[in-house]
């Protein structure tokens, strides 16, 4: 099993690869562009790629990712992408808006993706809302979710270009540092995620052509 953990400086990536093999194996701030890790889960082995957060391709080092990420994809070392994002960023910020477009633009197919909701454990409610006679935690909770899985899908769709059907089945999940910790809706994180990732590696496979990437 071959993934590919993206997103922007700051926004889980490490903690969330650490999750996927179950020992402190990535580090905070890699040196690297793109480290790779590999470990085992219920038995099956797993090879993690993770990028060092870039999400300007023109900073130092941004066309050198470009390179290494079509390399991964076209010697077949990717079988699903994990994009993380931030569950605390309270809008669509046009850093991450340029982000998305970025790895449209190389040809990802969303289909094989997954978007992580990396800290929903720390997910800000503001006061007045808490202070309503009406407050429901798990409502609150899963009406966010809701809320960023019908802003990304109207991102890539409106602002990127994606098919509007194929950005309404985007696979969101939000998670936070511990594999055991439940959501505020009392559900496990850590099994909806590995089953939307085996969902997405049902896809059909990438392949190369045109200069592009297509599934």
């Amino acid at each position: 099993m071959k993934i590919l953990v993206i997103g922007d400086c700051g926004s889980g990536k490490t903690a969330l690869v650490n999750n996927l093999l179950g020992e402190e194996i990535a580090q905070e701030q890699a040196p690297s562009i793109l480290s790779t890790f590999q470990g085992v889960f219920q038995g099956v082995p797993v090879t993690v790629h993770e990028t060092s957060g870039l999400e300007n391709p023109d900073a130092e080092g941004g066309t050198e990712l470009n390179e290494d990420l079509r390399s991964l994809l076209r010697r077949g070392n990717v079988d699903v992408i994990i994009y993380c994002v931030k569950a605390t960023e309270t809008k669509m910020r046009n850093s991450l808006v340029n982000s998305l477009q970025r790895y449209t633009n190389m040809g990802l197919d969303w289909r094989k993706t997954v978007i992580a909701l990396t800290f929903a454990d720390v997910l800000p409610i503001p006061r007045h809302v808490r202070q309503e006679r009406s407050y429901d935690p798990v409502r609150y909770f899963n009406a966010r979710v809701a809320e960023w899985k019908q802003t990304l899908a109207q991102t890539l769709t409106n602002r990127i270009g994606v098919p509007i059907g194929l950005a309404r089945e985007l696979k969101v999940a939000p998670t936070t540092g511990d594999p055991a910790e439940e959501l505020l809706n009392h559900e496990k994180w850590f099994g909806q995620m590995w089953s939307n990732v085996l969902d997405a590696i049902k896809a059909a496979p990438f392949t190369y052509r045109d200069g592009t990437f297509h599934a």
